[in-house]
């Protein structure tokens, strides 16, 4: 089993958003910018395969809100994303999002419970033919407040890729458990635990250690990096 260090999958978001709310209506309209450093963007299990690079993102989401009923309601929901690669130009890409989410509260005490079931598709165009493709969600989520300071939630998400190159069709599941603790009017604390399972892609050089043992493994020259370089998918 290929394990890669958690260490090396850690990325330093730094995000400046602003929310704008149309007056009279239940629109919602949120931009942010942010940077990323991702210390690993080829999955890569070796030093010698690791890449690095840096990450400028814009996003812009929009979301209607409809209140069906004193129980639940609907959101609908757009999303433009565009992000930059500073080094290695052809992962940048643009993704294209529709989404909608059911929300429901069947008892309107304070402390019960709410349920949502929410989909998602998105259209990703990279100016790397391979990775370009659709990406689609299901998510069953699950909230509660346990007190006026504390809220608990959890979920599961299903996840999958449809790419040009079978290499970046993925199908990747998560569950999730959360725990917000608000320590002060303007402080408050998330922790979460997650358990993820699915598909990881790796880029590696053909020269690698690993080449011999995954012969059998469907792999393909990836653009986006140097020519010595190559793309497999593991799970």
């Amino acid at each position: 089993m290929h394990k890669i260090p958690l260490s090396r999958l850690i990325f330093f978001p730094v995000v400046i958003s602003t929310q704008l709310v149309q007056a009279a209506t239940p629109v919602d309209l949120t931009l942010s910018a942010g940077y990323i450093n991702d210390d690993n963007i080829t999955r890569a299990e070796l030093n010698s395969d690791i890449l690095k690079d840096s990450i400028l993102n814009l996003t812009a989401d929009a979301a209607y809100n409809i209140k069906l009923n004193n129980s639940s309601s609907m959101n609908l929901n757009g999303l433009l994303v565009l992000n930059q690669y500073q080094d290695f130009d052809k992962l940048s890409n643009i993704r294209l999002g529709l989404g909608a989410r059911y929300l429901i509260q069947p008892d309107t005490a304070y402390t019960a419970p709410w349920y949502a079931l929410s989909v998602k598709f998105q259209n990703w165009e990279f100016d790397n033919d391979l990775r370009s493709g659709t990406f689609f969600q299901l998510s069953f989520n699950y909230a509660q407040r346990l007190t006026d300071k504390m809220e608990i939630r959890a979920g599961l998400d299903i996840e999958t890729r449809d790419a040009e190159s079978i290499i970046f069709d993925t199908d990747n599941n998560r569950l999730y458990m959360s725990l917000d603790l608000k320590l002060s009017n303007r402080n408050t604390l998330y922790t979460s635990l997650s358990y993820n399972d699915g598909d990881i892609v790796s880029t590696v050089q053909d020269s690698s250690p690993t080449t011999l043992k995954l012969a059998s493994i469907p792999w393909e020259i990836d653009d986006a990096f140097p020519s010595n370089l190559w793309s497999y998918a593991w799970g």
